[in-house]
């Protein structure tokens, strides 16, 4: 989301990015964790590195660089070695080690009275003290607050606050709660809900939300699909690439049949995504796509897995499309069709012309270099050849060197990756319904019901037209469903939409539209297939 945190910085507009990450990945809550790592053990030298290079120090790395490495005043400049002295004993003879520049000492100085007032109160002070006595002590909360999300940082501190004091009662030790706070998958701490900011977030982090202007953004990104050498399917088994002697891989008949059931599985998913976000809009939703302007004609033909060409199929637009009004079933949609920016540039009025008369003769003698100056080896700048580490990779690395080259050089699968396998390797429920078949389920329900039908009618209705819908997603268990069962499953579900705001609101609109005498047509009755095309394609 940098791009656009970027972009409404630049513009002065206050923004919140809700995190994906976890709480703990945080960059001020991992600065408090060090500290509380190293009082913990005063010989964790990674965790004091990163304590003196964080606000709570203030170290610069040249001064970090010199504790570690330099020589003591009287020693030779150059030696044969570099020194390794361990960072603890070096803040004591900092006053004795060379290439330390005035303002260094002074931040040193300071680091080392700092770090020595929370060692003496490590035994005498609960977790959540030191970590109060810490910020206070130091000027960590300035420096936090000071960042564009400072308002983000500070309400993290505080929760990390909270849960120390939380924590504290049971009477574990600080390595204690250092785990705990290491396994704490909850969001980041909460600012007052009434800021007048744009939020960023992912479509499922907005699941349950509802905002009054929702921007959906890149629909013309493509979905990421890489090649694999296998799959697994729970009914029909493994089917794998097999080598073919010249260095490639054949397929045989039932992987490209897993493989296809997969693309439609991922294609339902993405219409399910599509849908969440559409629906997160009380008053306006804007979509927002951009393609080559001869990639238009395709989008009006494609069969790809592509938002913006769902959409621009669903509004029945053409390459050729102009920016103007539509309506559709009392519903305006102004769609906005900027050309300009599409590489038109040989029908924009003040697009450069080149006459004959302009362009210059190449002397085809001279050297290639002087004719392509820009075709030359760039040089790399000094520096640029080491790579950098974070204090956290370097953590992660002394952990478990084994963990690291998982997950950093193989890009193994992650936690949550194999949470997310392991769930669909669970044995289902007894009506073996999946999350998606659910919430398809009660999706049509929320659409199709209206005040006065039978609820156990209308579910059991609507779970029909979804199975009979989504026989590609099923392919292989759709009889293996007890639909009795899966009607019993999904009516608490059901019964909550009835009792919830929202059915409150539909119904009060509904019946508004139906004094204005203005008839709102059921997609689902609709003798003209259009409508019922249209709000596929959107679902």
């Amino acid at each position: 989301m940098w791009t656009y945190e970027s972009a409404l910085r630049r513009a002065g507009i206050p923004y919140l990015t809700v995190q994906g990450k976890g709480f703990y990945q945080r960059e001020e809550i991992t600065d408090l964790i060090q500290l509380l790592r190293f009082l913990d053990n005063n010989t964790d030298e990674l965790a004091l590195a990163a304590v003196l290079r964080s606000p709570l120090g203030g170290i610069s790395d040249n001064a970090l660089l010199a504790l570690r490495c330099a020589p003591r005043a009287g020693e030779d400049e150059n030696p044969d070695r570099l020194h390794r002295r361990k960072l603890r004993r070096a803040l004591r003879l900092r006053r004795e080690i060379q290439f330390i520049d005035e303002d260094d000492q002074v931040a040193l100085d300071r680091a080392a009275t700092f770090l020595d007032s929370l060692v003496a109160r490590r035994n005498r002070y609960g977790i959540a003290e030191l970590l109060r006595y810490a910020v206070s002590a130091s000027e960590f909360m300035t420096v936090i607050a000071a960042n564009f999300d400072g308002a983000q940082r500070v309400a993290n501190v505080e929760k990390l606050f909270r849960l120390a004091e939380q924590f504290e009662k049971s009477g574990h030790l600080i390595r204690d709660f250092v785990h705990f706070v290491e396994e704490f998958e909850a969001g980041e701490g909460q600012m007052d809900e009434s800021a007048n900011v744009v939020r960023l977030m992912t479509i499922h982090q907005a699941k349950g939300l509802e905002f009054p202007v929702v921007i959906i953004p890149d629909l013309h990104r493509d979905p990421k699909r890489g090649e694999t050498s296998f799959i697994i399917d729970r009914h029909k088994g493994m089917t794998v690439r097999i080598p073919d002697g010249r260095g490639l891989t054949v397929r045989g008949a039932l992987f490209n049949e897993l493989r296809q059931r997969n693309r439609w599985r991922e294609e339902f998913e993405s219409m399910r995504l599509l849908y969440v976000a559409a629906t997160r809009a009380k008053d306006r939703l804007i979509f927002s796509g951009a393609v080559e302007q001869k990639e238009l004609k395709n989008l009006t033909k494609t069969g790809r897995e592509q938002w913006l060409a769902w959409i621009w199929q669903a509004l029945e637009l053409d390459e050729h499309a102009q920016s103007g009004m539509l309506n559709f079933d009392n519903v305006q949609i102004q769609a906005t069709v900027d050309r300009e920016r599409l590489g038109l540039w040989s029908s924009s009025p003040s697009a450069p012309i080149v006459t004959r008369e302009e362009t210059q003769t190449m002397d085809l003698a001279r050297p290639f270099a002087e004719l392509f100056p820009l075709m030359g080896q760039v040089p790399p700048e000094p520096g640029q050849v080491l790579r950098r580490f974070s204090v956290t990779q370097l953590i992660n690395f002394q952990r478990c060197a084994r963990q690291y080259f998982f997950d950093r050089m193989l890009k193994a699968p992650g936690k949550e990756e194999r949470a997310v396998w392991n769930d669909a390797e669970a044995p289902e429920p007894p009506a073996n319904l999946t999350a998606t078949l659910k919430g398809a389920v009660i999706h049509r329900f929320c659409e199709t019901f209206r005040e006065g039908d039978d609820a156990e009618t209308r579910l059991r209705t609507s779970f029909k037209d979804i199975l009979a819908q989504r026989q590609a997603e099923l392919a292989g268990r759709a009889f293996e469903i007890e639909p009795e069962q899966a009607v019993r499953d999904l009516m608490p579900l059901a019964q909550n939409y009835l009792a919830s705001e929202v059915f409150t609101r539909v119904s009060h609109a509904s019946r508004q539209t139906e004094n204005s005498q203005s008839k709102i047509r059921n997609p689902q009755s609709e003798p003209n297939p259009k409508p019922a095309i249209r709000a596929r394609s959107l679902e």
